[in-house]
């Protein structure tokens, strides 16, 4: 193999390295490339992407380290437990309803009055007109 192989080699793996950055969608990579942006932009970003991948492989060291130094044990109890000796765990239920009945109710009383807005709501599709006026008739 000459030198001129290894140029063409080098010049075709810069050529695929630029495309690729160019294309990527990797957030970032093709800002440090393009050849119009100031080099103090492209050095900037060559930097933030630096500190984020360094701060990726810590956060990954320090989770690989954690799960080697506290491995998850499972065991089995060789004693059988009844299912109504386990306890159930406690649940609760919140009403994330944003609608006051007492103002629906309110609203369903001014549309029945209102003649027109009877009018509106039965030429549109609405579920909220159709509850509204023919609910609770």
């Amino acid at each position: 193999m000459d030198s001129s192989d290894d140029e063409d080699v080098s010049a075709s793996a810069a050529e695929v390295g630029d495309k690729y950055m160019q294309e990527t969608t990797l957030h970032g990579l093709k800002y440090i490339t393009e050849t119009r942006r100031h080099s103090l932009e492209r050095l900037f970003w060559f930097v933030i992407i630096v500190i984020a991948w360094t701060c990726g492989a810590y956060m990954i060291y320090m989770v690989m380290n954690k799960w080697k130094t506290s491995p998850v044990l499972v065991s089995f109890d060789s004693v059988q437990t009844g299912i109504y000796n386990i306890p159930f765990p406690s649940m609760t239920v919140c009403n994330m309803n944003k609608v006051r009945k007492s103002r629906v109710e309110h609203i369903d009383d001014e549309l029945v009055i209102d003649p027109g807005m009877r009018k509106i709501c039965s030429t549109n599709t609405s579920n909220l007109c159709y509850y509204l006026l023919f609910s609770r008739r």
